[in-house]
C-alpha cells in the first residue's frame, strides 16, 4: 500500500489530482451529513433499518467477491522474498498478514461507510454512530480475510481445500436461507413483506457476523449497552479466533507460498497494465474472423479475443444479475429499482474491461492511421459488446418484474449513456494517471466524471424550481439531458 501511494505522489501533477479527488470525496461525505430530514431515533427505526442494510449489503457483495477469488497468495513477490529470506520467525510472517489485513479491513469498512450515508443522506448521524458502523464493517471483512488466508494454508497442505471458501459461502447462504424460512414461517409464508420483516425482526441477529453489525447499530440506537457490547464481543472474539487459529497452523508452506507470489505479483502487474481479467485462466476455443486494414484492425483483433475467450458474460455477471433480480421481486422494488442496480454492475463490469491493457500497448501507435480513428476503433468493441449484454437484464427485469415496454427502452437507452460514460472515464483516468494508474484512482475518476455529467440538470433543477416551474414535463427534459451528457463525456 505503501509503495501504491508512493506511486501516486511520486509526481506533481497526479499528486495534485490525487488530492483533489480526496479533498471531493471527503467534502461529498461531509456534504451528505450537513442537511439531515430525519432525527437517528428509534421513532424511525425503519428508515434507519434500511440505510444499516445498505451497508450490510455492500460489505456481504464486497466479501463474496474476494471469497470468489481462485487466484490466491499471502503476499506480493517482494513482501514474501523479504520475508522468507530474511531472519524472520513464522510469528513475523503472520503478523505481516495481520498488518496488511487491518489496512484492507479499514478500506473496505470505510467503503461501506461512505455507500451508507450516500444513499441515507436524510438520516441526522452522530459521530459515535457513524464510528460504530465503520468499526462493524471492518471487523467483519477482518473475519473474512483472515479466513480467505487460512483457506489459503490449508490448500497448501491439501489440494482439496483448494475450493473451500466457495463451499464456505455455499454453507453460509444455505444457514441464512434457513433462518430466512424460519422468519418466514412465524409470518404464515407470505413472501411480499416476508424479506423486509426479516431483515426488521430480532431474528436477524442469529445470522453470523452480519446479523450482529446490526445488532450493534439498533441497539446503540435504544440505547441497550449490554447487547450493543453484545454484538462487539461477538465480532471482535469472532476475529480473535480465527486470527489464532491461523497463527497455530503447522503445516509448511514457504516453498509454495513464494510460488504463489511470484505469479500472483506477476498478474497483479497484468491487471495494473489494463489486463483486469488476468486474475482469471479462461478458456479459448477456435472461431473464424476477417481482420481489417488500418485502424479497423485494433477492432477486428479485439473482437476476435472476445470471440476466442466468450467474455461477454461470466459466471460472477450471472449471481450478480440474479441477487439484484430476487431482491427487486421479494420486496417488490420494481422494475426501476432493478434498472439503477444494474448501473452499478455496469460499473464494476467496464472495470473489468481488457479496453485498458490495450491503451498501453505500443503497437497501436505503430499503426498509420489518426489518433481519433485509433481511438474509436479501440473502445468499439467493448462499447458493442455493453449494447449487447444489458439487452439481457432489461429484457429479463421487464419480463418477471412486469414493466412496459416503453419504460424498458427508456432504461436501455440510459444504461447505454452510463456504459459510454464509465469507458470514457477510464479512458481519461489512463491519460491523466498515466504509468500510476490504478483501480482505486480510476474508479473515483469515474464516480467524479459522473458527477460533472449530473452537474447541468442539477443547475436546470435549482433554476426552475426557485422560478416555481416544477412538473412532469421539466423532469422529463432534465432526465433526457443527463442522458444527453453521459453520451457527450
Amino acid at each position: 500500500m505503501k509503495g501504491n501511494v508512493r506511486n501516486v505522489f511520486s509526481k506533481l501533477g497526479s499528486a495534485l489530482f490525487a488530492i483533489f479527488l480526496i479533498l471531493v470525496y471527503g467534502g461529498t461525505f461531509i456534504g451528505l451529513l450537513m442537511n439531515p430530514d430525519i432525527a437517528l431515533s428509534v421513532m424511525n427505526m425503519n428508515k434507519i433499518n434500511s440505510v444499516i442494510f445498505v451497508g450490510i449489503g455492500f460489505t456481504a457483495l464486497l466479501v463474496t467477491m474476494m471469497l470468489m477469488q481462485t487466484r490466491k497468495s499471502l503476499f506480493m513477490e517482494n513482501d514474501a522474498f523479504y520475508l522468507f529470506s530474511g531472519p524472520f520467525k513464522r510469528k513475523h510472517a503472520m503478523q505481516f498478514i495481520m498488518s496488511q489485513s487491518i489496512v484492507g479491513s479499514l478500506l473496505c469498512g470505510a467503503v461501506s461507510l461512505f455507500m451508507m450515508v450516500m444513499l441515507g443522506s436524510s438520516l441526522e448521524y452522530n459521530v459515535w454512530f457513524l464510528f460504530l458502523n465503520f468499526l462493524a464493517h471492518s471487523l467483519v471483512y477482518f473475519f473474512f480475510t483472515i479466513l480467505y488466508y487460512y483457506v489459503y494454508l490449508l490448500s497448501i497442505k491439501d489440494k482439496k481445500y483448494k475450493y473451500l471458501s466457495i463451499y464456505i459461502l455455499g454453507l453460509y447462504v444455505v444457514l441464512v436461507a434457513a433462518i430466512f424460512i424460519y422468519s418466514l414461517a412465524q409470518n404464515d409464508f407470505i413472501l411480499k413483506d416476508g424479506v423486509m420483516k426479516f431483515l426488521e425482526s430480532d431474528i436477524f441477529y442469529f445470522v453470523p457476523l452480519f446479523g450482529w453489525i446490526k445488532l450493534i447499530l439498533v441497539n446503540s440506537i435504544m440505547g441497550n449497552t449490554i447487547y450493543m457490547l453484545l454484538g462487539l464481543f461477538l465480532l471482535v472474539g469472532s476475529c480473535i479466533g480465527i486470527y489464532v487459529l491461523m497463527c497455530n497452523y503447522k503445516g509448511a508452506f514457504v516453498e509454495k507460498a513464494m510460488e504463489d507470489a511470484i505469479e500472483f505479483t506477476k498478474r497483479y502487474k497484468e491487471v495494473k497494465a489494463g489486463n483486469r481479467s488476468s486474475m482469471n485462466d479462461k478458456k479459448v476455443r477456435d472461431v473464424k474472423s476477417n481482420f481489417k486494414e488500418g485502424a479497423a484492425a485494433i477492432y477486428s483483433k479485439n473482437l476476435l479475443l472476445m470471440k476466442k475467450t466468450n467474455s461477454f458474460l461470466q459466471i460472477q455477471d450471472f449471481i450478480f444479475l440474479g441477487v439484484y433480480l430476487v431482491i427487486s421481486m421479494i420486496s417488490d422494488l420494481g422494475f426501476g429499482f432493478f434498472m439503477y442496480m444494474i448501473i452499478f454492475w455496469l460499473f464494476l463490469t467496464t472495470q473489468n474491461s481488457e479496453f485498458m491493457k490495450e491503451m498501453n500497448n505500443y503497437q497501436i501507435y505503430l499503426i498509420p492511421d489518426k489518433p481519433i480513428r485509433k481511438l474509436l476503433y479501440l473502445v468499439l468493441p467493448y462499447i458493442m459488446k455493453n449494447m449487447i449484454v444489458i439487452l439481457f437484464p432489461v429484457i429479463v427485469g421487464m419480463i418477471l418484474l412486469q414493466g412496459n415496454i416503453m419504460d424498458a427502452i427508456q432504461y436501455y437507452i440510459m444504461l447505454a449513456g452510463y456504459a459510454c460514460l464509465f469507458i470514457s472515464a477510464s479512458v481519461l483516468a489512463t491519460r491523466l494517471l498515466k504509468s500510476r494508474n490504478n483501480a482505486i484512482m480510476e474508479n473515483m475518476i469515474r464516480m467524479l466524471i459522473c458527477g460533472l455529467a449530473a452537474v447541468p440538470s442539477i443547475i436546470l433543477i435549482v433554476v426552475m424550481f426557485n422560478l416555481g416551474v416544477f412538473n412532469t414535463t421539466l423532469i422529463l427534459m432534465i432526465s433526457l439531458l443527463s442522458l444527453l451528457m453521459n453520451f457527450v463525456i
